[in-house]
């Protein structure tokens, strides 16, 4: 069976999830023969899974732009989506030379010009994201013709499946759907026990869960300036995104530990106490899965974030902040560490990876 995924080339969180799915399917139908199509992120799975799938170096096109704040940049976001509508027959003439008609399943996530294709070969597509661009276009600027172009190309083929914290109203738009539970990192949940015994003497650690976006760096330089030793904690940075000027206050600082690469920073979420991140949709699941009491950072004029941090605020281990407000926040929670109040209230289920694995099989009759 031949399976082609899709990878929309904004943030991590697409090919984060993908990568999840990917281990999955491979773990219990290893005759699969997996083709990924991206280009921003492409290297994620390529260390991940090396000749285990193939990979198809393509930009898939949609992005959105953020300005010097790290707040969604309004008027280049919206040149972002009119390249779109103009590159948009040249990608789909291309994609359809470069896949296999023979293809058995396209999973999107989220590329919605691919349905063209998959149309052509009358391949099945299960369009599978937390968000649909339509939406987020919409959100931001209304029903004209891009829209209705990117709303097009989502109805005319495939299925839909949304994960938990999808915005209420893009399952209002797309009312025949699937759900399932979060998509996260197997390894990551291994890792951490959520009810394991909270030692307050012991040495205890905040992870600064700085992505490569600039919405969190503000708020990093903040704190390597101006929040004080705090006794019996450390603070872990990924060194990568550091300003020069950042990164000698972090190695001039005791209570500073520097860590690299991305699967290691991801790690380091099942091994600190408390994280502080922007309000990503990949980060927010991955605290939820673990119960891990953080401090989640908001993003001006982004609906995508805004409805991320509507949804996750009903969870207790999640707190929501403003950027002027954020030290104060992170301060007033490392202070009452562990509050055993974070720890308790509703969970999520965190089988997505695994129902996406039995809807594959059971449709293809694999099993």
């Amino acid at each position: 069976m031949k399976i082609a995924i899709f990878i929309a080339d904004e943030g991590y969180g697409h090919a984060m999830r993908q990568k999840n799915i990917i281990h999955e399917l491979l773990d219990y139908l290893p005759f699969l023969q997996i083709t990924v199509y991206g280009k921003d992120k492409l290297d994620i799975l390529k260390d991940e899974f090396e000749d285990r799938i193939s990979y198809v170096d393509i930009f898939n096109l949609l992005l959105t732009a953020k300005d010097e704040l790290g707040n969604l940049d309004l008027e280049n976001t919206k040149d972002l989506f009119k390249e779109w509508n103009n590159n948009r027959l040249e990608w789909i003439d291309k994609t359809t030379k470069f896949i296999d008609p023979k293809t058995d399943l396209i999973i999107s996530d989220s590329v919605p010009q691919v349905s063209e294709v998959a149309k052509k070969f009358k391949i099945r597509q299960i369009n599978l994201q937390h968000f649909t661009w339509d939406w987020l276009y919409q959100s931001l600027y209304g029903i004209d013709e891009i829209f209705k172009r990117l709303n097009k190309d989502y109805l005319q083929w495939g299925e839909f499946v949304f994960p938990p914290l999808t915005p209420i109203q893009n399952l209002k738009m797309y009312q025949t759907h699937s759900k399932i539970g979060l998509i996260v990192n197997r390894r990551l949940v291994r890792f951490t026990n959520k009810n394991k015994v909270l030692n307050a003497s012991g040495g205890k650690s905040v992870l600064l869960m700085n992505n490569g976006t600039q919405s969190l760096s503000s708020v990093i330089t903040r704190i390597l300036f101006e929040m004080p030793y705090q006794k019996g904690w450390k603070f872990l940075l990924r060194s990568e995104y550091l300003s020069e000027k950042d990164k000698r206050q972090a190695l001039q600082r005791n209570d500073f530990n520097i860590i690299t690469g991305l699967n290691n920073t991801h790690m380091a979420i099942a091994n600190s106490d408390i994280v502080i991140a922007r309000g990503g949709y990949n980060i927010i699941c991955e605290l939820l899965a673990l119960n891990k009491p953080s401090v989640i950072i908001d993003e001006k004029h982004n609906p995508e974030i805004q409805s991320n941090l509507i949804l996750a605020k009903n969870y207790k281990n999640i707190e929501i902040s403003l950027k002027k407000d954020a030290i104060n926040r992170l301060h007033s929670l490392m202070q009452s560490y562990p509050n055993q109040e974070l720890f308790k209230g509703p969970h999520l289920s965190c089988i997505g990876a695994s129902q996406v694995l039995l809807k594959i099989a059971s449709d293809f009759n694999l099993y």
